[in-house]
């Protein structure tokens, strides 16, 4: 009964205390809380850690805070005090914070290569420097600018992505505000690294994640073991990737060719990228422009035919003399496009079966 009176009185004291004091006070008293939890971001090692940190800080003084904007709402001299010291006591600490955040975040993602780990022995390889988007062997780097977690990059289609790092920078994923779709990269392999269109001795010659080397007219079967490079079972020496841009094979020099790529950064998102080179499919795709009329048309065939669908479907019997029109031409496109897969860069594969998409999604 005696430590419930004690209890019971310190509570009667905090309220009276409480009570007892200014907007100012109480704003600076729970700015002090914050600062101090929000301070430990200093000691943050992944991206985690910092979102956590913040999370502690507002938490550790929520209740108090709400408490005081109810004890000050019916005086809005007093609320606007409470809120401006407030804001005033803590902005030095959010800035210093968001700072350290947006640093870390750039150190991350600039700091090496990515690759997307969907494919364990490595393909095209990713970076981003000094406001670049980078695809190595792709001539051309795509704009971009850095808004501490979030990408802007100025390709064709304006796309922005949040970037999340979790707990090591070994690591990210990329996730698309527009459509939700994520995709993962991690740190390139040796093999990863490798794979692209290269020089060497006056021939161009290209290195595929299948295990073939196209080399001139000649395919060998190729490997790495242990730091040697196999052709076809024998070992062709030992292999130094001097950079991205560079290996030798003892004393072979090899040097990447640059290839024109895609425009824009949605590729990544595409399934069919699992397997496909973007920068392939797109420097060998020859009248892009013409498989874009094509598609065009397509789409409008596949509006015209949901709505014609629809129409049925409500019991209008006028649409049924229209469907073997519709389904003749539909025949005509589907199959121009499907045997024009090779053809077609990879953001007008990923268009392609999105219109698809459009057309099942109504049955």
């Amino acid at each position: 009964m005696k430590n419930f009176k004690i209890l019971i009185t310190n509570v009667l004291v905090g309220v009276l205390l409480f009570s007892c004091s200014t907007p100012d006070e109480d704003a600076m008293e729970l700015a002090t809380q914050y600062n101090d939890i929000l301070s430990k971001y200093s000691k943050c090692t992944s991206q985690a850690g910092f979102v956590q940190t913040k999370s502690k800080a507002y938490s550790a003084i929520q209740l108090e805070y709400e408490e005081c904007e109810e004890k000050y709402s019916s005086d809005a001299e007093k609320s606007k005090l409470f809120h401006d010291v407030f804001q005033k006591e803590t902005q030095a600490m959010n800035d210093a914070y968001q700072e350290a955040y947006a640093k870390f975040i750039e150190n991350a993602l600039t700091n090496g290569e990515w690759y997307k780990p969907c494919i364990k022995s490595g393909w095209y390889i990713y970076s981003f420097k000094e406001g670049k988007f980078n695809i190595v062997g792709s001539k051309n780097a795509i704009d971009y600018s850095l808004s501490t977690d979030t990408i802007f990059f100025n390709d064709d289609e304006k796309n922005v992505v949040v970037v999340d790092f979790g707990y090591d920078t070994n690591s990210f994923t990329m996730k698309d505000v527009k459509t939700n779709e994520s995709v993962s990269f991690e740190r390139p392999t040796d093999r990863g690294k490798i794979c692209g269109s290269w020089y060497y001795s006056g021939v161009n010659c290209t290195i595929k994640n299948n295990g073939k080397l196209v080399f001139g007219a000649l395919t060998y079967n190729w490997k790495l073991t242990n730091g040697a490079f196999l052709l076809n079972g024998s070992n062709a020496g030992k292999i130094t990737i001097k950079d991205i841009d560079h290996f030798t094979v003892g004393y072979e020099k090899w040097s990447r060719t640059y290839k024109k790529g895609p425009s824009s950064v949605s590729f990544l998102f595409d399934k069919d990228n699992q397997v496909d080179d973007p920068v392939e499919k797109q420097s060998s795709s020859s009248g892009s422009g013409d498989w874009d009329s094509v598609l065009d048309d397509f789409e409008d065939f596949v509006d015209s035919y949901v709505k014609l669908y629809k129409k049925a479907m409500d019991g209008d019997m006028s649409a049924i003399s229209e469907y073997p029109k519709v389904l003749s031409k539909a025949e005509s496109l589907s199959n121009k496009l499907s045997n024009a897969e090779s053809d077609l860069t990879s953001a007008q594969l990923s268009r392609y079966t999105k219109i698809l998409n459009k057309m099942t999604s109504v049955y």
